[in-house]
């Protein structure tokens, strides 16, 4: 992936809203939980709790974090130019490409969760809390076993896990994936102990993570999941319906 912001690209001059996709950067925010059933407090902890990078950029735009969201994905454009020529053409010429259009995804929800710690409540509503805990009982009724693959696609801060481990899902079922690596990283870091500690997130696309476990298995069966979940991701696949199939 492209990871996060280099320091290196902070040095260039940043690329504003001049390419077609600009509106990306209008999707919303996520939050994420506390291991083990509380919340986890990565969100409240104030500019302090920012990286080196997201910092500068929050202290460049005078505590606006939109400005600085804004920037960020303009850095890390201008970062992209010189690394990735051809890529960052396509950006501009097809974004629908599928390289070009998951490098979309992954650097605006890159820009999000940058900024987490001064952008997010410690815990969703409650109104969420009980939509979340619908959605992991529609993935898992408990109608009969347990899944033992439990994929969540798109799974940003990991945020379905503790329901879905509520629902009877174990931990060690669970994988989420995400373009985005700054997400998975604070994934990581909310559940990477205790009784969700079995879960595993990677930074690594719907298709990739497929083709992996279809070549690491027996055949087709070996990309084979009990339950795939999209919670509030399908949209941003380039085709929703090819997705599913």
């Amino acid at each position: 992936g492209l990871g996060s912001l280099r320091s290196a690209s902070m040095c260039m001059p940043a690329l504003l809203l001049s390419l077609p996709f600009a509106l990306v950067l209008r999707l919303p925010v996520r939050t994420a939980p506390r291991r083990g059933g509380a919340w986890m407090q990565y969100a409240g902890g104030g500019a302090a709790a920012l990286d080196a990078d997201a910092a500068a950029l929050l202290e460049e735009a005078q505590g606006d974090v939109e400005k600085a969201r804004t920037s960020y994905v303009g850095y890390t454009l201008a970062y992209l130019q010189d690394s990735m020529p051809e890529l960052y053409e396509a950006l501009k010429t097809d974004p629908s490409r599928p390289d070009a259009h998951a490098a979309l995804v992954e650097v605006t929800w890159d820009a999000i969760a940058a900024f987490l710690p001064v952008t997010h409540e410690a815990a969703p509503s409650g109104e969420a809390q009980r939509r979340l805990g619908a959605i992991a009982r529609v993935a898992n009724d408990g109608s009969g076993p347990p899944p033992s693959r439990f994929l969540d696609v798109g799974c940003g801060t990991g945020l379905l896990l503790p329901f879905a481990v509520a629902s009877g899902v174990p931990a060690a079922a669970y994988r989420g994936v995400d373009l985005s690596s700054r997400m998975v990283e604070v994934a990581r870091q909310a559940h990477g102990d205790g009784a969700l500690a079995a879960a595993a997130f990677y930074d690594r696309s719907f298709a990739d993570v497929l083709a992996e476990e279809v070549a690491a298995g027996a055949g087709a069966e070996g990309g084979r999941h009990d339950v795939v979940l999209f919670n509030g991701a399908l949209q941003f696949f380039a085709d929703p319906v090819a997705t599913l199939q």
